[in-house]
This record gives C-alpha cells, structure tokens and sequence, in this order.
C-alpha cells in the first residue's frame, strides 16, 4: 500500500529493483506495522484477564481491595 501511495503521489514514478523509493517505502510499511503490533499489545494489557506483569500488578493496585481494607495484591497465607 505505501509503495502504492508514493507512486500515485509522485504521478507513476518507477520502483524498479532496490531504488531508494522502495526501499524507503518498505520501510515507512515495516514502521507502520510495528506501531500496529503495539497497540494491539496495548489493548491486551487493559484487561485484567489478559494483561501481565507490571499492567497486572498495576490492575491489582487500582481496583483490588483486600478483606482488611488494603489494595493491591499481597503474598498468600495458610
């Protein structure tokens, strides 16, 4: 698609072989690809059931109150 774009923006300029159009298209799409794996990263991290690490700790912190009226999560008892 962005090589698409480039050549309708410059009036069918050529991508033939490794010119510096197509390498710089190529990788403005490998950009844009790697900013969508993020944020679809992102968007399992703001649920509790699929969030881990540090957003699931920070999950606990926010909305988990304990019995004795402290939040977040605490280390398990017998």
């Amino acid at each position: 698609m962005v090589r698409d774009d480039v050549t309708i923006a410059l009036n069918g300029a050529a991508m033939i072989g490794n010119n510096v159009l197509r390498v710089m298209s190529d990788g403005m799409a490998g950009l844009a690809h790697l900013n969508l794996r993020f944020i679809d990263w992102l968007a399992l991290m703001l649920l509790p059931l699929t969030a881990e690490g540090e957003w699931l700790t920070r999950h606990g912190d926010i909305w988990l109150v304990n019995a004795d009226g402290s939040t977040g999560n605490k280390a398990a008892t017998y």
